[in-house]
């Protein structure tokens, strides 16, 4: 063979090249393969925002009580127990005088027994006194005329005030009529009961027993005398009954309604034909029980409190014409002291529970000062006294002068009275107590904006004590994920109050053990109740748990950083406004999680991942060992022999652990930057040529000998 001398120069460098470049691969490919690559954790992010919905409210119908003249009947609020009342009664707020004068021919007596009534004179001088029925055209109601007025005129139902039937006499004019036939023309005399019947008493004045003679009301127009006859029948244990045995069962029976027949008769002389009608109907009478004294006086001393805290947005919401002052300053029916959006409805005890909406717009149900199902209805009057500069104020500018105020508590007295005429008796106190009532001040929207701006840090770093410590049912995560009142912001125990500067310099107790004060969050000295709410809305997988739920996954996720936003709300109906979003800020909070022997061994197991660690055995590469030495994961073992390796990694640094390993409940999340596949890839495939190049190698050499 002849000698090529650039053939062997070239297999020479062949061989030469492909020696240098397998120990390189090699070198390389050991390197990779042994080599630890760097990782980092990256944590899943759950952006869904945690939502908070008020509850609902139920709200139940009921009807308006008219405002009449001398302005003290509520005009917005009105109990269950007055719905469908016809017979709206006025509450004058100054005290009226009525002359107790009687006269010897008041028609007292002129009612037993309707022949006395058409024997006796002067029974036909009083009415003279108060009406005249005759027709100026010399025309006279006929019976088609009376018809129409019944129809037209009669109401279909009645609620009489329970004070009418406590001032009744039986000798007096409130049952002539009933049970009993009685000339037409005394239908609607001052005092009866029959009286109310007609649409026009709704604006005609009221004595008892027509002390004060007040204008009859004629039931016809042109009504001749003496040619009609009427009565009205009630049924049920009444029926039949009259004078004081009807009067003893109305008031023995308490609050009824009873069914009664109106019937117009034609005149058979002096007496009512009862087989000539001329018109009939059917009406709806409720006659409310009394009430003891002793009842009423129980209630107030039982029933109201001694000091009541109204929350701001109360105030805030309050409207001048609404029923928020009603029976403030002025007298009006005691039934009223608890209508749904009143200040007084504030002092029973049964409104803790009860449900509140501004100026009465839900119309909640009113709630009975005497008691649950304990109802009264025009016996009894109140009124709350407030002193200082608000005394005497009412309404519009009683509001005004609160607002003006800021954060105040005014004495006040609580005064119920009888009554007389159907009105208030000032000067019959029946029961009074002495009350406190504070009522906050209102903080405007730029205040609280300035608040959150200046006073919320823009991150905090959590001890990691603190979340160790905490229970579900304590005040660490109050106000995380859920709404509640803005200055409940920094209370002691509190996660949320470490958001405050001012924490800073402030003790702390695990769940509020300590019951160290709280903080302001608007600043020192600054101070609201009521009026705005807020909550601190965690993202990722934490949005939207609370209390141990929330606790739970924060333990769970150990040490980690979330993103947060602070928002306050204005309020509606004393509960938060989510649509009206006040101030809002941006927090990022780190909760740092103490790591326990538990949570190591589960994160180190080897059957967690094929990230964890493992013993490697490379038989690819000559030289390479069955162990992996110790020093190079830790340096708190000397060594970790492939069979020991599980045992060893319980002793990792938390270093490592953070850096390599995961939890039980999970895989390992993505990396970023080199991952471990890739590298041990290249690794392999550095080998491989190594081994290609090296045969190469070895076949020209055989080749050239």
């Amino acid at each position: 063979m002849k000698f090529n001398p650039n053939q062997r120069y070239t297999r020479w460098s062949i061989r030469r090249l492909s020696v240098g470049v397998a120990s390189v691969v090699v070198a390389s490919g050991f390197f990779v393969l042994v080599g630890q690559p760097s990782s980092v954790r990256a944590d899943v992010v759950n952006p869904t925002p945690g939502q908070v919905l008020p509850e609902e409210t139920s709200g139940t119908k009921e009807g308006d009580l008219s405002e009449k003249p001398g302005d003290t009947v509520l005009a917005q609020a009105k109990p269950e127990g007055v719905t469908g009342n016809t017979n709206s009664l006025p509450t004058p707020t100054e005290r009226t005088e009525v002359s107790e004068e009687t006269n010897p021919s008041s028609p007292d007596t002129l009612f037993e027994k309707d022949e006395e009534a058409q024997e006796n004179p002067e029974l036909t001088d009083v009415l003279k006194e108060t009406v005249d029925t005759a027709d100026v055209d010399g025309t006279q109601a006929s019976p088609e005329d009376i018809k129409k007025a019944v129809d037209e005129d009669v109401k279909d139902s009645i609620d009489v005030p329970a004070g009418y039937l406590e001032q009744a006499k039986a000798s007096g004019p409130f049952l002539a009529g009933v049970n009993k036939p009685l000339k037409y023309e005394l239908f609607a005399g001052d005092g009866m009961l029959t009286r109310l019947l007609l649409k026009a008493s709704d604006k005609a004045p009221w004595s008892d027993n027509g002390e004060a003679k007040n204008e009859k009301i004629p039931p016809v127009k042109n009504l001749p005398d003496g040619k009609y006859y009427y009565q009205v029948s009630l049924n049920g244990n009444t029926t039949g009954k009259q004078d004081q045995d009807l009067l003893d069962t109305l008031r023995t029976n308490g609050t009824n309604t009873y069914g009664a027949t109106l019937t117009v008769y034609e005149a058979d002389g002096d007496k009512p034909d009862l087989n000539k009608v001329v018109k009939t109907r059917n009406v709806n009478i409720t006659l409310n029980g009394l009430v003891t004294k002793s009842d009423v006086k129980s209630a107030v001393e039982n029933n109201v409190k001694d000091s009541i805290d109204v929350p701001a947005a109360y105030l805030e919401q309050a409207k001048g014409e609404g029923p928020f002052t009603a029976g403030v300053n002025h007298v009006i029916p005691y039934e009223l002291f608890a209508g749904d959006g009143m200040l007084t409805r504030l002092l029973l005890k049964a409104s803790d529970k009860a449900p509140w909406s501004d100026n009465g717009d839900a119309k909640n149900p009113a709630l009975s000062p005497l008691g649950e199902n304990v109802k009264t209805k025009g016996q009894y009057f109140y009124q709350v006294a407030l002193d200082g500069n608000v005394a005497g104020k009412e309404k519009q500018a009683l509001i005004d002068q609160f607002r003006a105020n800021g954060t105040q508590t005014y004495s006040a007295t609580v005064n119920v009275y009888g009554n007389k005429d159907g009105k208030p008796d000032l000067d019959n106190i029946v029961a009074t107590k002495k009350v406190t009532i504070n009522i906050n001040g209102l903080i405007s929207k730029e205040t609280v904006q300035k608040a959150v701006a200046d006073n919320v840090k823009d991150s905090i770093d959590v001890p990691a004590s603190y979340l160790e410590k905490a229970k579900g049912e304590g005040p660490f995560t109050a106000g995380v994920n859920h709404v509640i009142p803005y200055e409940l912001f920094a209370g002691d125990g509190m996660l949320t109050r470490l958001l405050l500067k001012a924490s800073d310099k402030a003790p702390w107790s695990d769940n509020g053990d300590a019951k160290n004060p709280a903080l302001s969050p608007l600043g020192e000295n600054v101070k609201t109740k009521g009026q705005y709410f807020y909550q601190v809305a965690l993202d990722g997988n934490v949005a939207g748990k609370e209390k141990q739920a929330l606790i739970d996954q924060l333990r769970a996720n150990g040490t980690q950083t979330y993103s947060a936003t602070v928002n306050v709300y204005g309020n509606k109906d004393g509960k938060p406004d989510l649509d009206n979003i006040v101030a809002t800020k941006k927090v990022t909070i780190k909760i740092n999680v103490k790591e326990t022997s538990d949570t190591a061994n589960g994160s180190l197991s080897p059957s967690n991942s094929g990230s964890s660690v493992t013993p490697m055995n490379h038989n690819h590469a000559p030289g390479t060992t069955d162990s992996m030495p110790a020093d190079t994961m830790t340096s708190s073992t000397n060594t970790m022999a492939g069979e020991n390796m599980a045992a060893s990694a319980n002793k990792m640094s938390d270093t490592m652990m953070s850096d390599k390993m995961m939890s039980d409940d999970k895989a390992m999340l993505p990396n970023t930057g080199e991952t471990q596949t890739s590298m041990a890839s290249i690794g392999f495939l550095g080998l491989a040529l190594a081994g290609l190049l090296g045969g190469l190698g070895l076949k020209n050499k055989k080749e050239e000998n």
